[in-house]
C-alpha cells in the first residue's frame, strides 16, 4: 500500500514541475517585387513594392517609382480598396511619350499604362501589366 501513495505524491509533484513556454512571436520577412518597362536611358520605368509580413498579416508597405528617359511620366503607385490583410492589391501608373513635349504641349500622343501587381503575406507577388 506504500507504493500506492507515493504515486499519488510523485504525480502531482511532476505536474508541478512541468514550465510552459508561451508560443513563439512570429518572425517578420522583408519581400520585393517590381516591374519594368521600356528601354533604359531612352524611355524607361521601374515600380517596387516592398512589404514587410508575418504568419498572419502583412504589417507594412512602401510602394516606390523610377524612370529614366525624357518619355515617361510617372502618374504614382495606389493601393485599392479590395485589399486584405492577407494580400495587398496595386495599381501602377505611368504614361510613355511618343514624339515630344515642348513647352507643356505634346506632340503625337501619350500612351498610359496601369499595371496591376498582387502580393501576399508569404512573400508570392504577381504583375499583371497592362490592364
Amino acid at each position: 500500500m506504500k507504493k500506492f501513495k507515493s504515486k499519488f505524491i510523485a504525480l502531482p509533484l511532476l505536474a508541478l514541475s512541468l514550465t510552459f513556454i508561451p508560443a513563439k512571436q512570429a518572425s517578420a520577412a522583408t519581400y520585393e517585387t517590381f516591374l519594368e518597362r521600356g528601354v533604359k536611358y531612352l524611355s524607361w520605368s521601374k515600380a517596387t513594392i516592398s512589404w514587410t509580413a508575418n504568419s498572419t498579416s502583412i504589417t507594412s508597405s512602401d510602394t516606390w517609382q523610377q524612370r529614366s528617359g525624357l518619355f515617361v511620366e510617372l502618374n504614382g503607385i495606389t493601393k485599392l480598396n479590395k485589399s486584405t490583410k492577407l494580400a495587398h492589391y496595386y495599381h501602377s501608373y505611368t504614361t510613355f511619350l511618343v514624339g515630344a513635349e515642348i513647352a507643356g504641349v505634346t506632340l503625337g500622343h501619350a500612351i498610359d499604362v496601369t499595371d496591376e501587381a498582387y502580393i501576399t503575406r508569404s512573400g508570392w507577388s504577381q504583375w499583371d501589366p497592362g490592364i
